[in-house]
């Protein structure tokens, strides 16, 4: 960071060492760690070169020296954080999603924006390289108009700790993991009008919350889509991340972005493929959080430096979460609902 910062990693569990290892990837950066658990807040801070770590997060936030605070922690500890961090005038990067409910997530956004502090929430397929590269296919029309797209993320996974209650948790596998699927759709073919949802939790039963989420969607351009997001599927088979359809021709991601387009004088043949390949985009399916975290800290920190709005603002990840909420309600009432939720 050209003008220097140190940064506070709080909550030591999984995802921190990501978010760890992105700050210790930029220039000018001090690094340090906090978590109630001593020695895990020590691991942490010795593994990426931290200039010291705390055990106490009011302390941490008593530290003239602590100029952001990066919140790794458990949801329902969102709301109070982000509000102690913005009233002592900390900037925030917080763990996707933004809340638990939109009640949540509307009051914190209201902390950050009173104190005037800043706020990015840390969704980091905003930062997928192949959805990027798709979608600035998409702004330039090359596959025509959308009518269909599809994501898909299916696997076995027991969340352990907190992420297994869903009073702390808010949900289940559409809250943790569905939410950046959603954030996927939306940042490729816009907003959703109206979703129908049906949830499943047979499959993964140390799990309060729902393991499976099957999502179907209207957008406001007039497209459809579909997303499944399951923890509880075992020799899942191998299939596109995401697949977009067009008028001109479909995209999909699988193991980086294929583009394939139609010849317009050979489609009375049926699909005639030209253009295909690989585009180069190197986000392996076995690097895709690391690359994307460390790419959206590195923007984050550009951004703190510039004053540019951030990529995934408070409105904007709320959205997101407003569409789970509204899958929720779908899932129970058997009955489509339309958004925006009233």
């Amino acid at each position: 960071m050209a003008k220097g910062k140190s940064v506070c990693v709080v909550g030591c569990g999984f995802i921190s060492g990501l978010h760890a290892r992105g700050w210790s990837m930029i220039d000018n950066v001090d690094l340090y760690t906090c978590d109630v658990d001593e020695a895990a807040a020590k691991w942490l801070a010795d593994a990426y070169g931290a200039k010291g770590f705390f055990t106490d997060f009011d302390t941490m936030l008593g530290e003239k020296r602590i100029d952001v605070v990066d919140l790794c922690v458990p949801h329902h500890l969102h709301e109070a954080m982000v509000s102690s961090a913005a009233k002592a005038g900390r900037d925030i990067l917080l763990e996707k999603p933004i809340a638990r409910d939109l009640a949540e997530a509307s009051r914190l956004s209201k902390a950050a924006e009173q104190a005037g502090v800043r706020l990015m929430i840390a969704e980091c397929w905003e930062y997928y390289r192949p959805m990027m590269a798709a979608r600035t296919r998409l702004e330039q029309k090359a596959i025509g108009d959308v009518f269909l797209a599809t994501v898909h993320d299916s696997f076995f996974f027991q969340p352990p700790g907190w992420r297994a209650k869903k009073g702390e948790m808010g949900g289940g596998a559409l809250l943790d993991r569905g939410i950046h699927l959603i954030h996927v759709l939306r940042s490729m073919l816009g907003e959703v009008k109206n979703i129908h949802a049906r949830t499943s939790d047979k499959a993964v039963a140390a799990m309060q919350g729902e393991d499976t989420a099957l999502l179907s969607m209207e957008f406001e351009s007039g497209a459809v889509g579909e997303m499944i997001c399951s923890y509880g599927t075992h020799q899942v088979v191998d299939v596109p991340l995401f697949s977009v359809y067009g008028t001109g021709g479909t995209l999909f991601d699988h193991g980086g972005l294929h583009e394939y387009l139609f010849f317009p004088m050979r489609s009375y043949l049926g699909p005639g493929w030209a253009n295909g390949g690989p585009a180069p985009t190197p986000d392996g399916p076995k690097l895709m959080e690391p690359t994307m975290i460390a790419d959206m800290i590195a923007d984050f920190a550009q951004r703190l430096d510039t004053g540019e709005p951030f990529l995934v603002t408070p409105e904007s990840a709320t959205k997101d979460l407003e569409i789970v909420i509204a899958s929720y309600q779908s899932a129970e009432s058997g009955h489509p609902v339309g958004l925006p939720l009233g």
